[in-house]
């Protein structure tokens, strides 16, 4: 599982947690990945994982550190793609 994780203009992170039908909650990821702050929404494709980030918007535009609008295609290696 993909998740991304975000408050205000802190840096978001991205996480990954193995799934299994048996776990009834996920307390630690097993992988981590500092992002820029703003991560709104993800999607995985065989293309890669697609990030949007709204920290470009009007009501955080004038607090952000970094103001991003775009979506960014990111290549996941494929060493994470096989487990």
């Amino acid at each position: 599982m993909l998740l991304s994780q975000g408050y205000q203009t802190q840096d978001s992170k991205l996480l990954y947690y193995p799934y299994c039908e048996d776990v009834v909650e996920y307390e630690t990821a097993e992988y981590s990945w500092n992002l820029p702050e703003g991560a709104e929404q993800i999607q995985a494709t065989v293309q890669g994982l697609y990030l949007l980030f709204e920290s470009a918007c009007w009501p955080y535009r004038d607090t952000a550190r970094i103001p991003n609008d775009q979506i960014y295609l990111v290549r996941i290696p494929e060493a994470y793609t096989q487990k």
